[in-house]
């Protein structure tokens, strides 16, 4: 390519330059590494010499330039390179991650230079940290709708990906509008946590009604203990419930399982009672019941039950660290649930609390309604 097209802005962008201060003379070429590689490596022309290069210079300041010079590798004529690091995201400024994000954003060639998801989701993490205040961080926890506008100026500034169905993407913007304790595990512990399900945005709003509780489910999730089945010959299904035929009908202390939301759960609020949601429909309406059904020193227990979420909160619930429920044993699981490490010997059917479904919201398969 001629050289006047290889560094033709309408064509290739302009090569951006980082610089740790005015005074000095050292610079991390941050866009267009294979356009200079390409130049080194030329024999120029007396006219070529002449020709001038636009190009964008940002001085970062001395502690951002020396955390991006340290990740480099100097290039010269016919370079092969063969350095690997690691960057350090999190040594950076967030004004500087945002401009490494537009850069990359802006490469043309990203088959060669990528960011991983976490990166990604971190990277949109800080953008927002340093361009939002709290005010507006709190106005974008209670409407959709703001962070939609949000992530789409984001996206027309070519910063994101277009937004998915499974919204994925969209992990660092929730992880910014989640309460402070939960934000640093979840990075932790990123390749630990299921992506399926929007589970970003059950952690965002669990995490608002329930810090200490999500960080402990994070935490369980990034243990090496957690478990990935259940044995299944490990207790039966053949649990006595007593069938009510309305929220009203629920005894006091009862522990009750229903399917997908709460039934009536005004009527059930002063009943202390132990609530089991199955193939939960994880919404902040449904999270905000739980809350107002129990203690606020209740534990909240999240997992999987039949290849599908369920979540749990009461003073019957046990948070017994290391593992991640995941069973498709009703049996197992009010055992896991209730019965702390020292009692596992216990048959899984034996419980100390009136089990009780619902007329209407019984879930499917656990009895037979009549």
């Amino acid at each position: 390519m001629p050289l006047d097209k290889l560094f033709d802005e309408d064509v290739s962008g302009i090569p951006v330059l980082a610089v740790p201060n005015d005074e000095d003379t050292r610079f991390v070429i941050i866009h267009g590494v294979h356009r200079f590689v390409s130049l080194l490596s030329r024999s120029l022309t007396e006219e070529e010499k002449q020709i001038k290069i636009k190009i964008d210079v940002y001085c970062v300041g001395k502690s951002n330039f020396e955390v991006l010079l340290s990740s480099t590798t100097p290039i010269s004529p016919g370079m092969y390179i063969t350095k690997t690091a690691e960057f350090e995201f999190d040594r950076c400024h967030p004004e500087l991650l945002s401009l490494l994000w537009d850069s990359y954003a802006k490469e043309r060639n990203r088959k060669e230079c990528h960011f991983t998801e976490k990166e990604r989701a971190f990277i949109l993490f800080h953008i927002l940290k340093s361009r939002l205040d709290e005010q507006q961080r709190r106005e974008m926890i209670h409407h959709c709708i703001q962070r939609r506008n949000i992530y789409m100026k984001l996206f027309t500034e070519g910063m994101v990906p277009k937004p998915s169905e499974m919204g994925t993407e969209q992990l660092g913007l929730f992880a910014f509008l989640m309460s402070p304790s939960t934000q640093k595990p979840l990075f932790l512990h990123y390749e630990k946590i299921p992506k399926r399900n929007r589970c970003h945005k059950n952690i965002f709003l669990v995490s608002l009604q329930n810090d200490v509780s999500c960080v402990l489910l994070i935490e369980e999730l990034g243990s090496p203990k957690t478990q990935t089945s259940e044995n299944k010959s490990d207790g039966n299904n053949r649990m006595m419930f007593l069938m009510c035929k309305s929220a009203d009908e629920v005894p006091h202390g009862a522990l009750v399982v229903t399917h997908k939301v709460i039934p009536n759960p005004s009527n059930l609020i002063g009943k202390d009672l132990t609530t089991v949601v199955l193939n939960a429909l994880m919404t902040n309406e449904l999270i905000g019941q739980l809350s107002k059904l129990g203690k606020s020193t209740d534990v909240v227990v999240s997992g999987v039950f039949a290849k599908k979420p369920f979540i749990a909160s009461g003073s019957a619930i046990v948070q017994n660290g290391g593992s991640t429920i995941v069973t498709d044993n009703i049996g197992c699981l009010i055992r896991r649930l209730t019965n702390d490490q020292q009692s596992r010997k216990r048959k899984a059917t034996d419980c100390n609390y009136q089990l009780c479904v619902v007329e209407g919201y019984v879930p499917p398969g656990l009895i037979s309604e009549k």
